[in-house]
């Protein structure tokens, strides 16, 4: 899925998305770097980018502008800040639950944040954190028929998929 939709209150807000020339929508574009499709479809407008976190970025921050009607370049790029802030936080929270359910308590800081990077990616259309965090439960199964250390075995499970998320914080 390379698409968000976003609803809109009506369509008189498409002109205000697209602003004087292209200038808001351009700068939309710029600062989330999804593509903004503005079309014939009644009441919504598509965001369209490979990369889902960019995508949840850009569906953030364009229902944010929609509710508060601040559709100048300068209000998009603060909005769009503070939803990558937001989404970081999420990420951080979403790895540190994940850590949690495995009992992972020893961890490089960073961690939790590349865990939960996860949850906004995908591999053959199953969300990779969930999908780590099965095969983390199944990793400890196996290593406990084997005779092997749970904790460590279920450790690595739920990191075996790291390396499908982009290194470095999603804004950087």
């Amino acid at each position: 899925m390379t698409t968000s939709s976003v609803a809109l209150p009506n369509e008189g807000i498409k002109s205000r998305i697209i602003g004087k020339e292209g200038r808001n929508v351009r700068a939309f574009e710029l600062a989330t770097g999804v593509k903004v499709v503005v079309d014939d479809t009644p009441d919504t407008v598509l965001l369209s980018s490979y990369d889902p976190a960019r995508r949840e970025v850009a569906a953030r921050a364009m229902a944010q502008l929609i509710a508060d009607g601040g559709f100048t370049p300068n209000r998009i790029e603060e909005v769009v800040e503070k939803c990558q802030g937001e989404l970081d936080e999420d990420m951080i929270r979403e790895g540190q639950a994940a850590l949690a359910i495995i009992g992972a308590t020893e961890h490089h800081q960073d961690l939790p944040y590349y865990v939960g990077m996860l949850k906004y990616r995908a591999s053959y259309g199953q969300n990779l954190l969930q999908h780590s965090l099965e095969v983390a439960q199944l990793a400890r199964s196996v290593a406990r028929t084997l005779h092997l250390n749970e904790d460590l075995v279920e450790a690595i499970a739920l990191a075996h998929d790291l390396g499908h998320t982009p290194f470095g914080h999603a804004g950087q």
